[in-house]
This record gives structure tokens, sequence and C-alpha cells, in this order.
């Protein structure tokens, strides 16, 4: 089997999800229909993709090895914006202004569970922790980058003083986040 690269789009208010071979070749616009596709995650184990959608509210899958698309969550989901998987959950966050949070669930949907409600504002972007088992998230409302223990749900604020973090990684010792009004990497 080839190597792929996935990503999303938007085109004049219309989104689609996209492959390619790795050297950017045989692009291929796998799906029309995902109007605002606000992140995408590939499960190697389970051969699935998955994304989010900001205008539906909706998080799906397609499953690769039986050619199916299914809808993982479209209930109580205001605007789905980040998500990763992590030892068999899927975890995403919700850019509700109202009742912004972080959940989790199974990766068919099932057993799903409210991980982070309070003293959260605008949770951007998730990233593990794996030296520690922790998932960690930048929250652009409150101007800082968190991480939460996946067993003990202890939490902790791990950088208070970002402008407006967004994007984030973890690579052992560091955690690296993009900054929407410094424009810059930290």
């Amino acid at each position: 089997s080839r190597y792929r690269l996935y990503w999303t789009q938007w085109h004049d208010r219309q989104g689609g999800i996209y492959e390619s071979l790795l050297d950017g070749t045989e692009q291929t616009r796998l799906f029309t229909d995902v109007q605002w596709p606000n992140d995408i995650v590939y499960d190697q184990e389970m051969n699935r993709l998955y994304w989010c959608d900001g205008k539906t509210g909706s998080i799906e899958y397609y499953d690769f090895d039986i050619e199916t698309r299914r809808i993982v969550h479209e209930d109580f989901i205001r605007q789905p914006y980040s998500m990763i998987v992590f030892e068999d959950q899927l975890y995403w966050t919700d850019w509700n202004r109202q009742t912004p949070k972080i959940e989790y669930s199974d990766l068919d949907g099932k057993h799903r569970n409210l991980l982070i409600n309070t003293e959260i504002k605008l949770p951007n972007n998730l990233a593990i922790d794996y030296d520690r088992d922790e998932l960690c998230w930048t929250d652009a409302g409150l101007e800082r980058i968190e991480c939460i223990h996946l067993m003990s749900l202890i939490r902790r604020v791990v950088y208070a003083q970002a402008s407006y973090p967004f994007d984030l990684t973890v690579s052992h010792q560091n955690i690296y986040w993009t900054d929407w009004k410094t424009k810059t990497i930290h």
C-alpha cells in the first residue's frame, strides 16, 4: 500500500477533504459535502479518517477497509473544532461560545463523556503529551495553554501569557504553539 496525505480545504464557502501521494501527485477530492472542515485525524490502527464539520456540528469518519462513511456525533455539539485519537478514544473541542467544552468518546461514538467544561473559553487545538499521559489544549479566550492528566484528571496551566494561542504540538519536554495575534511560533 502507498502512503497518503490527507487535508481539508475551503473553497468559496464549500469545503472538501482531499488526498494525494506524499509527493503531492494524484490529488483527489474525497468528499465534497463537508461544509466547514475544521480538523482531520487519521487513525492508522483502525484505518479510518475522522473529521469535524463546524457548520453542521458533526464528527464523522470514513472506514477505508469497508469503504463506509459514518456519523460519530451530531447531537449537542455546536462547533467542533479540533480532534485527536489516543488509546482508542476520540477527543474533541467545541467552540460553542455559551458552553465551550472538551469531550471524548469511544472511536465509534459510544460512551461519550464530558472532560472539561469549567474555566474554559475558546478551546482551539489539542495535542497529547505522551511522556506524561496528558491531553493539552490552547485556549485563546483565556490566553493560555493547559493540560489534563488522563487518568488522575489533574489539570494544570502550562503557560498563562499567550495572546491568542492556536495550534500546538508536544515533543518530549517542549510545547510549541502558534499565536494568531503575534503571528509567531513559540
